[in-house]
Order: structure tokens, then sequence, then C-alpha cells
């Protein structure tokens, strides 16, 4: 089961207060209502579970926790998955922001070894693959770049988990480089961003790249505060 909804970029996230979170928007479009979600990083820390029901009565009923980052994990991620539970909010994803060359570089098994353990046996929802440049991440060879997620994305699946790619168009390409029309994880859902401030999906040009043409969720807003 996955569902689509809008996050925003790692970079760009701030810290929250008692009070406040500052979080990217989501919409997916699984659900015939476009249902509403947001997207949770390492920058927000734990969110309770009084907090969680906070946002679901602003209309916002799914959530993507980061489990991963460069080289290493969010701590805070098992705890948040557990608060959005309790709070009643059933569809909690997670992302990972893998990346092939950043702090000295990670293996595709370091990846995948410790992700494993971060979501832990109990998980059941997808896995998004959060590919998307930064200063020193990638190599400047795109087939290398292209076969590191191809292979993250691989050995995820042959342990079960549903896997999916975030990205946006322009990124692609500057990741990818001479691989970026290739079409090898199309068969993976997509969520993108494109932050239109539209909780729809009618901006196809933003989401038909490297052979995908529908997308599952969308990041249609960033760093957009909410009152917890």
């Amino acid at each position: 089961n996955f569902f689509p909804y809008k996050k925003n970029k790692i970079s760009n996230l701030k810290m929250r207060t008692s009070a406040f979170v500052i979080v990217c928007l989501l919409v997916s479009s699984t659900f015939a209502d476009n249902t509403k979600g947001i997207d949770i990083s390492n920058y927000n820390g734990v969110i309770s579970p009084d907090e969680y029901q906070n946002y679901q009565k602003q209309g916002y009923n799914f959530v993507v926790a980061q489990a991963w980052q460069e080289n290493h994990n969010n701590p805070d991620f098992q705890k948040n998955v557990e608060n959005a539970k309790q709070a009643g909010i059933q569809n909690v994803d997670a992302y990972a922001f893998v990346c092939n060359t950043c702090h000295g570089g990670t293996t595709t098994q370091q990846v995948v070894d410790n992700l494993d353990q971060t979501l832990g046996k109990d998980y059941k929802g997808t896995v998004w693959l959060d590919v998307e440049p930064c200063k020193g991440c990638w190599s400047g060879d795109g087939t290398a770049n292209h076969q590191f997620v191809s292979q993250v994305a691989d050995q995820l699946q042959s342990k079960g988990y549903n896997v999916g790619v975030y990205a946006n168009k322009n990124g692609w390409s500057e990741v990818m480089g001479n691989e970026a029309s290739n079409t090898k994880l199309s068969d993976l859902p997509l969520w993108y961003s494109h932050w239109d401030k539209q909780e729809n999906f009618d901006d196809n040009t933003a989401h038909q790249f490297a052979g995908w043409n529908n997308a599952a969720m969308k990041q249609y807003a960033g760093e957009q505060t909410l009152n917890g």
C-alpha cells in the first residue's frame, strides 16, 4: 500500500517549535478524493500523537516519515511511526535520501542493511527512495548513479518491501545525466515534487519523465507551517 503526497527538500526543512511544525504538503492519487498528507524529516524531531491528531483535523491524513539520510538513519523514525498510528493515522510510509558518494561514499548493501534495521520487522508501508542532487552526493557518472538507485530498489524488493521513487524532472536529469531517459525504474510508483500549490495531478509535464506517465504522489508545497 502506498499513498502519494508532497514532501519538502531535506536541506530546506526548518526546526519546529513546540506549537508549530514546518513540513511539506502532499497529495495522493491513490484515493478518489486526492487525500492530503505531510512529510516528516529529521529536522522535525518527534511529533506527538496529539500533534498528529491536530494535523488530521486540518485535513492531513497520511504521513511519510524520513528513515534514512545520506549515510545514517533517522533515530526518530520508529517513534514517529508509532505516534502517528497511535493518533489513528494508518497510512504511514518511509523515505530514504540515498546517494552514492555522500560522506565518502556508501554501498548499496550498507544502505539496504541499515535501512532494513531502521524500518523494523513490522513495517508494511512503501519505502520511497529520495533521489535529488546535492553537493558531493553523487558521482559524475550517470550510469553509476542509476545503477546505484536500481540496485537499492532491487535489494529492498527482494526483502519484501514495496518501493517507490521520489524525484522531480530537473533533479532526476541532473543526477542521472546520460541515463536520465532510462525507463528501468518506471515500473515503481513515482512521488514527484512540483511546488505549484495545486492539490491535483494536472501538471503532466512535471511528472512525465524517465518512462513515468502517471504519479502516485505529489509534493505540492514546501516549508508550510502547521499548528500542532
